[in-house]
């Protein structure tokens, strides 16, 4: 008779949970569903008012970086090489190849319909992104009415969807992260090891700069002495190395996470370029403001260029660029001896002055302009849409969900923050760390952002902020409620 009322309660209690997994999934379904309609609208009419002429595109909106991402492919069916159009050696392995490999499948399979596969694909990944959100925030919160708000905070905020229609990394990068995160929580040994090899692999081939957060998974179970997925996780490094020993045997140079210069390159991106970059990382925080100082130098316009940098610098930094614009004037030839002898000259210049600049500037150079970094990061609503910026500039409404938007990322990494410095190692402590070390990365050794960079991490930061507000709640319901 005890055992028949343990099988009784048993029974009751799978029944109940199988039909909470059941309402929980339908409801966060409907909410993918609304959400992706929601999304399409907002590109939909985007792409009306830019008003796009080539019908071929199906509203995908064209960026510079499809010459890099893009043209490896085509290259690769027409003349059996992977490779850009550009003119140097990077031209074989500037970007990974994972966004390229997946316009490859599209164009194998839908031919000049090709852009609307990749449309169609990073539609679906929204979608996805909407699910495992939701399903993330049930297994590290988790509580449903949180993991739902999650969700619906994700279909309903344009910022969560707005490189959709892009043909960039950041159309399915959010997904992709959320993929391998999902997968890594999901994980049984004997069903459940190639979701986390696949995602793992996809999130690096497409994206080499998320490479921290299998790392840090991987030392997070090792710590926890859980090694079979510590080990099935280091299996999805094996095609991004497979990747970069490609590269090395091309360049024979130990290959950067991006490799895009190069002393034999006949383009831009030579050394001398890259002296110029790490010059204006001394005081410049917004990566529009360096470009549009190069192209200045570019048209023989020094003046333009010295608009942008600070005064007070002016007196060193001019003659270097003098010499910078003097060497791309006489860019017809980037390898000969005269020109090799002329950049090299200007590179060890350059870094002079860098060192000459950072040591009577140093807290500018190590507070300031991280800080302004940070700030320009920061106070982005992400909404980057056309219709955000112009014409629908001013609406009550589109202020109102800019501004939400903007306080959603403050807190959220406030939230992650704090959690960074709790004293109990969790997934969330992975996350949180995952999210700093790249934001320091950002604002501190890259510093000429984009606000794009951030995109991947807005899922991860809306999970930190709801955990935060579940703990304060609880911590606020314990000490003045209950007695």
């Amino acid at each position: 008779m005890h055992q028949k009322s343990n099988r009784l309660k048993q029974l009751t209690c799978l029944t109940s949970l199988k039909s909470f997994s059941v309402n929980f999934n339908k409801k966060l379904i409907l909410i993918a569903f609304v959400g992706t309609f929601l999304a399409i609208f907002w590109q939909e009419l985007n792409a009306h008012y830019l008003q796009h002429s080539d019908s071929n595109r199906f509203g995908m909106i064209q960026t510079a970086d499809e010459a890099s991402y893009l043209a490896p492919p085509i290259n690769y069916l027409s003349k059996g090489v992977w490779a850009d159009n550009s003119d140097g050696i990077t031209r074989f392995y500037q970007r990974p190849p994972g966004y390229g490999s997946i316009y490859l499948i599209c164009t194998l399979i839908l031919g000049k319909y090709a852009l609307l596969g990749i449309k169609i694909i990073q539609i679906l990944g929204y979608f996805f992104s909407i699910l495992l959100i939701g399903k993330i925030s049930i297994l590290v919160l988790p509580k449903t009415k949180l993991a739902l708000t999650a969700a619906l905070i994700t279909a309903m905020l344009p910022m969560y969807s707005g490189f959709m229609y892009y043909t960039l990394t950041e159309g399915i990068t959010p997904v992709l992260t959320l993929w391998t995160i999902y997968s890594y929580l999901n994980f049984n040994p004997s069903k459940k090891t190639f979701a986390v090899i696949v995602s793992t692999s996809l999130l690096i081939l497409v994206r080499p700069q998320m490479i921290l957060l299998p790392f840090l998974f991987i030392v997070y179970q090792l710590l926890k002495r859980e090694r079979k997925l510590a080990l099935v996780i280091s299996f999805g490094f094996i095609p991004f190395a497979l990747w970069q020993l490609r590269t090395f045997s091309i360049s024979k140079e130990i290959p950067r996470l991006h490799p895009i210069y190069s002393t034999q390159n006949n383009t831009l991106f030579r050394p001398s370029h890259e002296a110029m970059t790490n010059l204006f990382r001394i005081w410049e925080s917004d990566g529009e403001q360096f470009h549009s100082a190069i192209a200045g130098i570019n048209n023989n316009e020094i003046d333009e260029a010295l608009s942008i940098i600070p005064i007070e610098f002016h007196a060193q930094v001019k003659p270097v660029l003098v010499e910078y614009e003097r060497l791309l004037n006489s860019k017809d030839d980037f390898k000969s001896r005269e020109y090799l002898a002329e950049e090299n000259k200007l590179v060890k210049h350059t870094y002079e002055v860098i060192n000459s600049i950072k040591k009577e500037n140093k807290f500018l150079t190590h507070i300031k302009t991280p800080v302004e970094s940070a700030r320009y990061l920061l106070s982005k609503s992400q909404m980057n849409l056309y219709i955000f910026q112009e014409p629908l500039r001013g609406n009550p409404f589109i202020e109102l969900l800019r501004m939400l938007s903007v306080l959603l990322i403050n807190l959220g990494l406030i939230a992650a923050l704090i959690m960074l410095f709790r004293l109990k190692l969790t997934v969330l402590t992975v996350i949180s760390a995952f999210i700093f070390l790249t934001f320091f990365y950002l604002i501190y050794v890259q510093r000429l952002n984009e606000e794009r960079y951030l995109t991947p991490f807005l899922p991860l930061l809306l999970i930190c902020l709801l955990h935060g507000f579940d703990t304060l709640k609880n911590i606020i319901h314990t000490r003045f409620f209950i007695k």
